[in-house]
């Protein structure tokens, strides 16, 4: 199954503004009419078969979206291709897929962690929900996330800097693998696992250089990056043998 994301609404708080502005004018409509769930558009183009405008509903899931203290359920259409029978489910921006939290919230967990002293339970602490009846994330969830960036991306961030380098007319120069510790890493309780901390604190630093940004979340900003540019398109903080799509990455088919 293929898992698309809308990039239309990218973050928590855009979506619950929609969301009331959305059940304000379903409530003028009167009782008598359907109610219209608020999903994202479904796709153009079929990233089986290649057909344009060949998507019907078939059926919707409920996921969960948690961001702080706030939470709400969301309903996730799956399209199906009435040439291909290719089935996609689509996501708004701002979740991940398989994490009942959201993008923002993994991703100030993850840079969190490996930018800060701190530990896996208080960073947990930081990101978890109040509310009881929500699971919060153990220590060992920011972990997984965490081990999760080092793994996927690492290798494909080195091969994007030198390309970008060679577009450029420059000569790559990687900066040394022992430039970058992160700072909990000394605590790590083997060698592999520090090995993994470090390396993500070299993604990050490699992010802040090819993306050219020295504020804000890198980590979500390297999520968005690999889902528009990377081929094919993952998620660095899912872990899933799937196949993960993005509008941008299927502009080459249409085109």
């Amino acid at each position: 199954m293929t898992m698309i994301q809308d990039q239309t609404v990218r973050s928590f708080s855009e979506y619950r503004k929609l969301k009331k502005r959305h059940q304000n004018a379903e409530a003028q409509k009167g009782s008598e009419s359907k109610e219209q769930l608020l999903v994202p558009k479904r796709p153009t183009v079929c990233p089986e078969c290649q057909a344009e405008h060949s998507f019907w509903i078939k059926a919707y899931y409920f996921r969960w979206a948690v961001e702080g203290d706030l939470f709400e359920v969301i309903p996730v259409p799956r399209y199906i291709c009435r040439w291909c029978s290719e089935v996609v489910s689509v996501l708004f921006a701002f979740l991940v897929p398989y994490r009942q939290f959201t993008l923002e919230c993994l991703a100030r967990g993850v840079q969190d962690y490996i930018l800060t002293k701190t530990s896996y339970r208080e960073v947990a602490s930081d990101i978890g929900n109040n509310d009881e009846s929500i699971q919060r994330p153990s220590h060992s969830q920011i972990w997984t996330w965490v081990h999760l960036l080092a793994e996927s991306s690492l290798q494909k961030i080195e091969i994007a800097m030198q390309r970008a380098c060679m577009n450029a007319g420059t000569e790559s120069k990687l900066p040394a693998a022992s430039q970058h510790c992160c700072l909990n890493s000394i605590r790590a309780q083997s060698i592999e696992k520090a090995r993994k901390l470090n390396s993500s604190a070299r993604v990050l630093a490699l992010v802040a250089i090819l993306l050219q940004r020295n504020k804000g979340n890198l980590v979500e900003a390297l999520q968005t990056y690999f889902l528009e540019f990377v081929q094919p398109p993952i998620s660095i903080l899912t872990g899933r043998g799937i196949r993960l799509a993005s509008p941008q990455s299927l502009k080459h088919i249409k085109n």
